[in-house]
């Protein structure tokens, strides 16, 4: 339900809206539809993975203008 929740969301976040994933290294295999999107370059957004023990990605909507 992440992806299709950040694309429903997606068109009214403001650049700069900050997207958190809990447990993205743990539970990778879940999210690995979520991550693919966020870390696709053309979808606007700049990640990052904080060092927690099961992983917390950070993400910051950069659209292009």
């Amino acid at each position: 339900m992440a992806l299709p929740t950040l694309k429903l969301i997606q068109p009214k976040m403001r650049h700069g809206a900050v997207v958190l994933a809990d447990n993205t290294i743990k539970a990778a295999d879940k999210y690995k539809e979520l991550l693919d999107y966020l870390r696709t370059p053309e979808n606007g957004f700049s990640n990052l993975t904080l060092p927690y023990s099961n992983g917390l990605e950070m993400s910051v909507y950069l659209p292009r203008q």
